[in-house]
C-alpha cells in the first residue's frame, strides 16, 4: 500500500556490536485490506516523499522519526499514535540514533465501516497527525500484536476494538485536505485516475474533465501530493499491484492487467517503490506470517 517517489524505498542495516536490526512486511491472511510492519533497532531508514492508497497508524517503541508533511516537519515520539490519511504526502526519516516501531496500513473501506457502525456516518474519517493517548496506543499495540500470534477470532476482537476506540474518541479533526475548491478539484482529479487506472490518460483530458487549466493542475496536483499526476498513477498501479500479488497472481498477469508496457517496465517501476522485485515481495507477503524482509543498501 506504500506508495513511493523514485528513489531508493529504504535503508535497514545491522548495527555493528548492536542489536541486530529487523524489518518485517506482512499482510495477515484472515484480514483483508490490512498491512503490517515492524522494526527492531533500525539506525538508517529514509523513505523519500511519497504517500499511501490506506490510512497508515505508527508508534514508535523507541527512538524517533521525522515527518516531512504539508502541514510542516513533526516527529513521531514513543507514546504517540502518528497518522497519515490515504493519499498524504510526506517523507520519512530517523530523527535520532536508532528507531523501533510498529506500523498498520488498513484500508480506507475499513474506516468506512467503523465510523458507520460508531457513528452511523459511512465516510472516511480524518484525525490528527499526532494522536497523545495512552489507551489509545495500547489498544494499536494489542491488535498490532496479536496479528502475529492470535487466533482469528482474538485479533478480529484486538482490532475491532483499536478501530472502534480511534473512531469514537478522535475522529473529525481536521483532515490534511480540507474542502476548498481547489481541493475538491483534486479529488475529482485523483477519482478520474483512479477510474482509467490501467488506460493512457491524456493531460489536456485530464484538466478538462476537472474544469482548470493543465497548467494550474499540474502545480496544485504536485504541490498536494509530491508527484505529478502521471507519477500518481504510476504509484497507483503499484498500489494494485501489490494487492494482486498479495493474492498470488502471476507476475506476467498483474504486469499486463495493469497496463505496464512490459514486465520489465513492470519490475522498475515497482523496485523504485517498494526496494524489491515483485517476485521478492509475492515471496514475502504470501509466505509465513511476519516473514523477514531482506536488508536493503
Amino acid at each position: 500500500m506504500e506508495i513511493c517517489e523514485p528513489a531508493s524505498w529504504s535503508t535497514c542495516r545491522p548495527r555493528g556490536s548492536q542489536p541486530a536490526s529487523r524489518f518485517a512486511l506482512w499482510r495477515p491472511m484472515s484480514h483483508s485490506g490490512i498491512e503490517l510492519q515492524t522494526g527492531t533497532s533500525i539506525d538508517q531508514f529514509a523513505l523519500p516523499f511519497h504517500f499511501h492508497d490506506s490510512y497508515q497508524f505508527d508508534v514508535m517503541l523507541e527512538g524517533s522519526r521525522s515527518y516531512r508533511l504539508r502541514r510542516g516537519v513533526r516527529t513521531g515520539a514513543p507514546g504517540l499514535l502518528c497518522v497519515m490519511h490515504p493519499g498524504e504526502g510526506h517523507a520519512v526519516r530517523l530523527a535520532g540514533a536508532t528507531c523501533s516501531f510498529r506500523t498498520m496500513n488498513v484500508s480506507p473501506e475499513r474506516l468506512r465501516e467503523a465510523s458507520e457502525q460508531v457513528t452511523g456516518r459511512r465516510e472516511p474519517p480524518t484525525f490528527s497527525f499526532e494522536i497523545d493517548d495512552e489507551a489509545t496506543v495500547k489498544l494499536f499495540l494489542t491488535a498490532h500484536r496479536s496479528m502475529e500470534s492470535s487466533s482469528e477470532f482474538g485479533a478480529d476482537c484486538a482490532l475491532t476494538a483499536f478501530l472502534g476506540d480511534l473512531v469514537a474518541k478522535h475522529a473529525g479533526n481536521c483532515g490534511w485536505l480540507c474542502d476548498t475548491a481547489s481541493h475538491v478539484r483534486l479529488r475529482l482529479a485523483c477519482d478520474y485516475v483512479e477510474a482509467h487506472l490501467t488506460e493512457h490518460i491524456s493531460l489536456t483530458r485530464l484538466a478538462a474533465e476537472v474544469g482548470i487549466s493543465k497548467y494550474y493542475l499540474v502545480r496544485q496536483f504536485t504541490e498536494a501530493f509530491g508527484l505529478p499526476p502521471h507519477s500518481y498513477q504510476i504509484r497507483l498501479r503499484i498500489a494494485r499491484a501489490r494487492e494482486l500479488l498479495a493474492r498470488a497472481l502471476a507476475v506476467k498477469r498483474v504486469s499486463a492487467e495493469l497496463g505496464f508496457a512490459d514486465q520489465s517496465h513492470f519490475g522498475r517501476h515497482f523496485r523504485r517503490a517498494t526496494g524489491l522485485t515483485p517476485a521478492e515481495y509475492q515471496h514475502r507477503v504470501t509466505g509465513r506470517t511476519g516473514a523477514d524482509i531482506r536488508f536493503i543498501g
